[in-house]
């Protein structure tokens, strides 16, 4: 929408008009639209206690071969009068009277209906066979609750940019005719691929074969692995509650002492974190396309063993998922209430200037959070090549993309230069800055000290981290620059070394796609495990213990084939044993338990090929006289 602003005052009045024209009618109705999905969510898990009371097993055969899924649907379609496409009017009365014969499945049904928003089963589809209750109602909440909700908004389009057809995705008509003109093609087809995530609320709009889903399936369940109960993540997430602070009417002073009062603050804390927006969040895993896509698996998959395997990867992102929503609501709260004093200040009644702020914050939230919300995220990003090349790069994209609108306003003169600068600084460097040195453990110099050279390793890798961060939020371009920049640095590396590993470059250059990397580089260090005697000695001795390299190297195989966790489990366990031992320091027991491991804390040499020398490369021979050693002494 900013190819659309002009210069200066103008283009302000420009801004303006597209958010009470477009984006606020988006947001009113997806604000309405969470609210009818959480009271179906809700309805559902209430049936599915009630299938658990009555011990109904869904799966088991009802009737004529249909099992009690499908026979309870077949009750509800022939109970609100519809055409079941494959089922005869005999079969339909032997399975309806099946159903009410059974009072326990009767009841279901009933309670089952009542989880729709309209209180009224849907018609069946022509695949109604293949699909579940549960499918069924993802389905339905999905695409006619949906698009209910998000009428309005369409309408404007319509009206704004021409005929969107919600079936081919296609916009038609003399004003997309000129925007095309003026725009180009690739322009058109990006609003096109965004209109049409909207309408379906579904970021995978292209379409695959089954063994190209398949594979794309087993990549995305790849970022469950990495995400799997990962508290150093969630740790991080809690960084971005800066991101609710202005320059206006939540500055520091006003956030203080908006703060200072107490008991309003944790009311409104308390209200944020419980809003439907922030339950559906939860919920839905809506803070990253690929987490999002795992989330919708485990709901709705017919194959079971894809749906237990991705319901595990989904309870793994519950860290990240609360640290997520703690942060929107600490720094929300203030947000919230200063928003609301100063619609008041407005005019605006108590109501209005509550659903004025709210909608504010939730919109700031989806700007300046992790989000896989369909207008929250590019064509490229949605795309295949998207899904293996820009994996966790969602807030990268997003905070430039602020950079972005902030750079074009400076330029052209529009909203407060102020605001605009501040935004380029905090997003291209302060938060990126304390990201990644939290992420790499910097803190670690606080407390220990270092070769120097270790500690310029630290910098270098720190600021090299900011500029991957700037290049791969960039999109797939940026990310093989990043990509190509780090393989040749690893090369130029390797060949300094005396023994140089050129697999290092290989893994280097298998970092342009995240999960694979992932993937190889767990391979990899099952691998080494078996290469080195050090690990080969630990094996034999160690036996069942999480700490035995063979343990770990087959969860770590198991993790990258299967996308099984099970490494991740482990790391954990043995993180938390190493801060329980004496020799750990406090700060580093700590860190331990917080996520971080011991390779950024500093508490083991990276380099294994090293033997250890036990402090006598710091003894320089002239300094050892013979006559002072006793053979006792020599072990």
């Amino acid at each position: 929408m900013y190819q659309f602003a002009g210069k200066g005052k103008q283009g302000d009045r420009h801004l303006a008009w597209i958010k009470k024209n477009i984006t606020d009618v988006l947001s009113k109705g997806l604000i309405g639209f969470d609210a009818a999905q959480k009271r179906a969510n809700d309805a559902l898990k209430q049936a599915k206690k009630n299938i658990k009371a009555a011990k109904i097993d869904l799966g088991k055969e009802a009737v004529l071969g249909y099992n009690n899924d499908q026979a309870i649907r077949i009750h509800l379609y022939n109970k609100n009068g519809y055409d079941i496409p494959g089922v005869s009017a005999k079969e339909i009365g032997d399975i309806d009277r099946y159903v009410r014969q059974n009072l326990n499945i009767l009841q279901y049904a009933n309670s089952l209906e009542q989880s729709y928003p309209e209180g009224i089963y849907p018609e069946p589809s022509s695949e109604w066979l293949t699909t579940t209750i549960t499918k069924e109602l993802l389905n339905h909440v999905n695409t006619v609750t949906r698009s209910e909700f998000l009428e309005p908004f369409f309408n404007n389009i319509n009206e704004i940019f021409g005929k969107f057809d919600k079936q081919t995705g296609k916009l038609s008509g003399e004003n997309t005719n000129k925007i095309r003109s003026i725009y180009g093609n690739t322009f058109v087809k990006a609003l096109e691929s965004a209109l049409y995530r909207i309408s379906t609320g579904r970021n995978r709009s292209y379409k695959l074969d089954a063994q190209g889903n398949i594979a794309l399936d087993w990549l995305n369940d790849s970022v469950g692995t990495i995400m799997f109960f990962n508290t150093r993540s969630a740790i991080l997430q809690t960084i971005s509650a800066i991101n609710y602070t202005n320059w206006t009417d939540n500055n520091p002073l006003m956030q203080a002492k908006a703060f200072a009062n107490q008991n309003q603050f944790w009311k409104d804390f308390s209200f944020l974190y419980n809003s439907d927006y922030l339950t559906q969040r939860r919920s839905g895993l809506r803070t990253d396309i690929n987490a999002d896509e795992i989330a919708d698996a485990a709901e709705g998959s017919t194959n079971k063993i894809r749906a237990v395997l991705s319901a595990i990867l989904k309870k793994g992102f519950l860290p990240t998922q609360i640290a997520d929503s703690f942060a929107i609501s600490i720094g929300g709260a203030s947000f919230y209430r200063n928003r609301i004093n100063s619609y008041k200040d407005q005019g605006f009644t108590q109501q209005e200037a509550e659903l004025k702020a709210f909608k504010d914050w939730r919109e700031l939230s989806e700007e300046a959070q992790q989000s896989s919300r369909p207008d929250k995220i590019s064509m490229e990003q949605a795309s295949f090549l998207g899904r293996v090349i820009l994996a966790f790069q969602n807030t990268p994209m997003q905070y430039n993309r602020l950079m972005k609108k902030a750079i074009l306003d400076l330029s052209n003169g529009r909203g407060d230069w102020k605001t605009n600068l501040s935004k380029i600084i905090y997003y291209g460097a302060v938060q990126n800055m304390i990201f990644y040195a939290l992420q790499q453990g910097l803190f670690a110099l606080l407390f220990d000290e270092e070769e120097e050279e270790e500690e310029k390793e630290r910098y270098a890798n720190l600021v090299n981290g900011m500029a991957d961060s700037i290049l791969r939020g960039s999109g797939v371009f940026g990310a093989i620059v990043s990509t190509s920049k780090n393989t040749i640095f690893k090369l130029i590396d390797e060949n300094k070394k005396k023994r140089p590993d050129y697999t290092n470059v290989i893994q280097e250059l298998s970092s342009l796609s995240p999960p694979l990397n992932s993937k190889f580089r767990k391979l990899r260090s099952a691998g080494r495990k078996f290469t080195y005697k050090q690990e080969l000695e630990k094996m034999k001795e160690l036996g069942l213990d999480t700490k035995n390299p063979a343990i770990l190297a087959g969860s770590e195989v198991l993790s990258a084939l299967a996308n099984l966790p099970g490494d991740r489990a482990l790391y954990k366990i043995n993180n938390l044993r190493t801060a329980m031992e004496e020799e750990t320091e406090f700060w580093q027991s700590v860190a331990l338990t917080l996520g971080w491991n011991e390779w950024s804390l500093g508490m083991r040499n990276n380099d294994k090929t090293k033997p250890d020398t036990f402090g006598l490369k710091d003894i320089k021979l002239k300094d050892i006289k013979l006559k002072d050693i006793e053979l006792k002494d020599i072990n």
